[in-house]
């Protein structure tokens, strides 16, 4: 689909959205309904940028919906109960995306967090909300604290927070057990086939995104990248779960491209070739996400294996050639966790910008102004170029033309 046909249907849905009535559940409805439409618009056709602003303005009015909804006497209308059932958890999902490209999201919970219940899941509906919240709120921190963290003005009150996140986080690792070992039981009558196998995909996506929220919110309030490090067990989980689910749909064509809004493998995988600096297992994620030629929300797993493999031989060095590191394809047996070498931490990237990305806010960051010109390559022409600050603090650019094995 061409530009000029997306702007004649934009132009004809926001007329319409004039003509609506606001202030009712169903203008509500209408209002949000369409955000989503572009939202997936633009997510087709390659914009994220645009894709994010239409999340965060869905997720204001989602926001003033439920300031003035939710405790009101209509609470159990349809349309009120379409948003709260339906829209809600897809636009939580969604701030993910928004919140990790820097645009922090109002705070809107699908779950109590503070709930001392400690039974199974009653679905996988519930626990994947559960999970959303937590990863919200943790990204949400993340961007709050980075300028303190980077400082060493953390607050007493900074660390309680962390503390208490990442112990949110177990206690949903906790419940979703029970719900797996539910699920998966013997008794009472297993579902169909088709539906007992979508269930287990289920469960296992949420396995890694449970190893991404929890190796994510141990190291909220850390300021270095080797604390990454003491995590390669979650990082092989991730990777080994990944491989299983590829494996089983096999039946797609090797050329074949596919497309979700939701976050499904690409998310933990790329984080686990960005940030995994075990040389085998990050290059097993890489590997992995060339092969899912899947776009999911914002991330394009063929990119982020171009962008994951650039940044391995920044940290890793041209000269070596990866063979010091163990990029090798061979075997490895129970001491996978133990790397052969590991980069050091003044080689290792802190945080980069895609051409397409959206640069991070000033307010945000935590340089001391050396390479501020360097953060414009953010927004440089061109789809092969990365702009990076390494631990020792320079913002350097390279050029991702080389598509081979690293």
């Amino acid at each position: 689909m061409g530009k000029a046909p997306i702007l004649l249907h934009y132009n004809r849905a926001i007329q319409h959205l004039y003509q609506q009535k606001s202030g009712s559940a169903q203008s509500a409805l209408i209002h949000l309904s369409s955000c989503l439409l572009f939202t997936c618009l633009e997510f087709v056709h390659g914009d994220s940028k645009a894709a994010m602003a239409h999340v965060v303005s869905g997720l204001h009015i989602l926001r003033s919906f439920k300031d003035h909804f939710d405790n009101g006497p209509n609470h159990h209308h349809p349309d009120i109960q379409t948003i709260h059932d339906d829209l809600a958890p897809i636009f939580c999902r969604l701030s993910i995306f928004s919140n990790l490209i820097g645009e922090v999201t109002p705070v809107i919970h699908l779950k109590s967090t503070d709930t001392d219940d400690l039974s199974a899941f009653k679905s996988l509906s519930e626990a994947r909300d559960g999970l959303t919240d937590l990863m919200n709120d943790g990204m949400r921190f993340v961007w709050s604290i980075t300028p303190a963290k980077y400082t060493g003005t953390l607050s007493t009150a900074d660390i309680i927070r962390q503390v208490r996140l990442e112990l949110l986080t177990s206690k949903w690792y906790r419940r979703f057990i029970l719900l797996r070992s539910h699920l998966t039981s013997s008794s009472p009558p297993p579902p169909p086939h088709s539906q007992q196998t979508t269930i287990e995909q289920g469960l296992a996506i949420l396995e890694t995104h449970f190893y991404m929220a929890h190796t994510f919110t141990a190291l909220l309030t850390s300021n270095t990248e080797c604390a990454w490090d003491p995590h390669f067990a979650e990082f092989a989980k991730i990777v080994s779960v990944a491989e299983d689910l590829i494996v089983a749909q096999r039946h797609r064509r090797s050329d074949e491209t596919s497309f979700s809004f939701e976050a499904e493998l690409v998310s933990p995988l790329y984080l686990t070739a960005l940030k995994c600096r075990h040389p085998r297992l990050r290059r097993r994620a890489v590997a992995l996400l060339e092969r899912l030629r899947r776009r999911e929300g914002v991330i394009d797993s063929r990119r982020a294996a171009r962008v994951a493999r650039a940044i391995i031989r920044i940290e890793e060095g041209e000269e070596e050639g990866g063979s010091q590191y163990g990029g090798g394809e061979e075997e490895e047996g129970e001491g996978d966790a133990v790397p052969l070498l590991l980069p050091a931490e003044r080689r290792r990237v802190q945080f980069f910008f895609e051409p397409e990305s959206t640069v991070v806010p000033e307010e945000h960051r935590h340089d001391n102004g050396d390479g501020r010109g360097a953060l414009q390559a953010g927004s440089s022409k061109g789809p092969y170029s990365i702009a990076y600050k390494t631990c020792e603090g320079m913002f350097l650019k390279t050029r991702l033309e080389d598509d081979g094995p690293c």
